[in-house]
């Protein structure tokens, strides 16, 4: 019987054919026999939606009418209906995505897109989301695209775990690989005149902040026993598993670029290297331990830095290692009143949510000391090219912990996710840092 993955693979093929004649055209008129081709393609297309509508509609309302099996005749097969699944959660249409690319070539040798189509059809019925995007996927060499409409749920759920886009920056969009946004470096100025006096000519004058796509490549390990065997209501947890160590790896790394990043040609520059040299600063320490006073008054200078070049402060956030902010959590007055421990737990610091990220060292300068990071995110610019893409091997070596790992040996696929972006700030001004042993 005819199912709907094999209508939607047809129509795919048969839509290729009018695609590639569009382009050997290239604008110009069809000659006679490619007009009959286009006609014919395009009733081929239509037809096809048709039986596709038809075959949906049909398979639905097999699935609604199927009841399990109560026959006493032994042999007599069941009827199987599939587990309700639910609603996916945020984030596992991509890994449920990734899934199937991987089934998909551990049952079929391929992941072809159409052994995708087919294994997803199977898997979680030819009207789920993830069949109806397979259809317009985009593949090649034996990896995908993440469907902008999968990868944008995977993007939202990377902010809370990397502390700059936890702190929402201005987001764009990259795709093209490159985005030029102008705009003012030196502003015109305002005068007060006279009646019958000429007003005094100012000059505006323009930057242009530039971001190219950096390439982040990760690898994730994933047990071919969990793409193999997990069905129904399982389905979800398996979606989680593979979804938290897709986010983890690539959380991990983007910290460490948006953060500290030096910058190249592959890879961003991060908040430390874009703010002046005039915002950044040590820490006042008298004594072995800061003090309350020289605490609060190294926050207000850190503060004061961006006050003081006129930085819109609207849109603050602070960034520091979590021994940072067990120091501040503990630091009390001589009366023993906690000075910052109240606002801490409302996860804010002078009224600015805070992030806290181990890929900030603890060892530098004289070797005991950390960085605590405050920026106005309204002028960070982060900008993500918004289809990630998923290659997969069962074959490829990866290293762990220093040791080479064979994915064939141990059962594994390893899939290597690759996405693109770039980080800018409009007004270098508004970072400052401030080097601190607070915690050492």
């Amino acid at each position: 019987m005819t199912t709907v993955a094999d209508l939607r693979a047809k129509r795919k093929s048969t839509f290729d054919q009018l695609d590639t004649l569009s382009k050997a055209a290239d604008g110009r008129a069809l000659t006679t026999d490619e007009s009959a081709t286009w006609n014919s393609l395009e009733k081929s297309i239509g037809d096809l939606d048709s039986q596709i509508e038809r075959t949906e509609k049909l398979e639905k309302a097999r699935g609604i009418s199927a009841q399990p099996a109560t026959a006493t005749i032994p042999g007599t097969p069941a009827i199987l209906v599939k587990a309700d699944m639910g609603t996916p959660k945020p984030g596992h249409m991509a890994a449920r995505f990734v899934r199937n690319l991987c089934k998909s070539k551990l049952v079929y040798g391929s992941a072809h897109p159409d052994n995708m189509l087919k294994m997803a059809s199977a898997d979680y019925g030819a009207d789920d989301d993830l069949s109806k995007a397979l259809t317009s996927a985009s593949f090649a060499d034996g990896g995908a695209l993440i469907p902008e409409q999968f990868s944008s749920d995977f993007i939202e759920l990377l902010r809370p775990q990397v502390a700059v886009r936890a702190l929402a920056p201005r987001h764009y969009d990259l795709t093209g690989g490159n985005l030029t946004i102008s705009g003012l470096s030196g502003g015109s100025s305002a005068y007060y005149i006279g009646e019958a006096a000429d007003a005094t000519k100012s000059q505006i004058t323009l930057k242009q902040v530039k971001l190219n796509a950096k390439k982040l490549a990760s690898l994730v390990p994933i047990s071919n026993d969990l793409i193999r065997r997990t069905t129904g209501r399982g389905v979800a947890g398996a979606d989680q598993t593979v979804l938290d160590d897709m986010l983890k790896q690539m959380a991990r790394r983007e910290d460490l670029a948006f953060i500290r990043g030096a910058g190249s040609d592959a890879s961003p520059k991060g908040l430390l290297y874009f703010a002046p040299a005039a915002n950044k600063f040590s820490n006042t320490q008298a004594g072995s331990t800061a003090t309350v006073t020289e605490t609060i008054l190294d926050l207000e200078k850190l503060i004061g830095k961006l006050e003081d070049a006129n930085v819109a402060m609207d849109s603050l956030g602070f960034i520091m290692h979590p021994k940072v902010k067990r120091f501040l959590m503990s630091l009390t007055f001589t009366n023993g009143v906690y000075a910052f421990r109240d606002e801490l737990l409302r996860g804010t610091l002078y009224g600015a949510p805070f992030k806290c990220t181990t890929q900030i060292p603890q060892n530098v300068g004289t070797g005991a000391q950390s960085e605590v990071y405050l920026a106005n995110f309204n002028d960070v610019i982060l900008a993500d090219e918004l289809s990630p893409r998923v290659d997969i091997s069962q074959e490829a070596s990866f290293i762990d912990s220093g040791v080479a790992v064979s994915a064939f040996s141990q059962d594994l696929t390893v899939i290597r996710q690759i996405t693109e972006h770039d980080l800018n700030v409009r007004h270098p001004e508004s970072v400052a840092v401030l080097t601190t042993s607070w915690g050492a």
